[in-house]
């Protein structure tokens, strides 16, 4: 990171609380501490329930922090408006998630210009070029007529990719995203996700409890008993 310049993603003193229907209240994350400089990338593992999806979603802008501050890019966004959070969701953060999420009734191209057609206005042609380099950049250059259920799980996995690097966002934030894919092609899908991460100076966020792919990560935390854990070094 260039002296001087502000993370991508900072938080300071971030508590992350789920109230449950009994009353009680879940504690998944207090005062956590993060700064993730532009083009590096971090893998968050973490015992299946320990709220590492929670605190994805909480640095998405998807659900406010119980307590502490968040910023994106230099702005503090801990308590924007909702159509503020939805905006900066738009032009500044591709997520990726374990299902996909992809519309089915939709072709491989259109859900690939979702977030194009949700943000700011930009030319259909230019943005039709965008979704195209993108599918092309992960091998799927020709399936832009295609519906999800003519695609395997790894092909989609790959469109979900696509769509979420197609508006270049700065931070990119995906939540187990080859837990459903055999061993070969979650190792492309990463090595697509993190160059084209580093290619355009964004930074990535990863929750995965695979270990290959937290090993291809710049750094690794663990979420445990409500803080990210950092290895110690040798």
């Amino acid at each position: 990171m260039t002296e001087g310049a502000a993370p991508v993603l900072r938080a300071r003193g971030l508590d992350v609380h789920v109230p449950l229907r009994s009353g009680e209240v879940l504690t998944l994350g207090t005062g956590l501490d993060l700064d993730l400089a532009r083009g590096r990338s971090l893998a968050v593992v973490g015992r299946s329930g320990c709220g590492k999806t929670t605190l994805l979603a909480t640095l998405g802008l998807l659900r406010r922090p119980s307590a502490g501050r968040l910023w994106l890019m230099g702005e503090e966004v801990t308590a924007v408006p909702d159509a503020r959070a939805a905006r900066l969701r738009n032009a500044r953060i591709g997520f990726v998630f374990q299902d996909c999420s992809l519309v089915a009734h939709l072709s491989v191209l259109d859900n690939v210009l979702l977030p194009v057609e949700y943000g700011a206005h930009v030319r259909r042609r230019d943005a039709r070029r965008a979704a195209s380099a993108q599918l092309e950049a992960v091998g799927l250059a020709g399936f832009e007529r295609r519906r999800p259920r003519q695609l395997s799980g790894g092909e989609q996995q790959r469109v979900a990719v696509a769509r979420a690097l197609v508006r270049g966002p700065q931070l990119v934030l995906a939540d187990e995203p080859t837990g459903a894919l055999d061993t070969s092609t979650g190792e492309d899908v990463m090595a697509h996700l993190l160059a084209a991460c580093r290619q355009s100076h964004a930074a990535a966020v990863v929750v995965t409890h695979d270990d290959t792919v937290a090993c291809a990560l710049d750094e690794r935390a663990e979420l445990r008993d409500g803080a990210l854990h950092r290895p110690v070094p040798a």
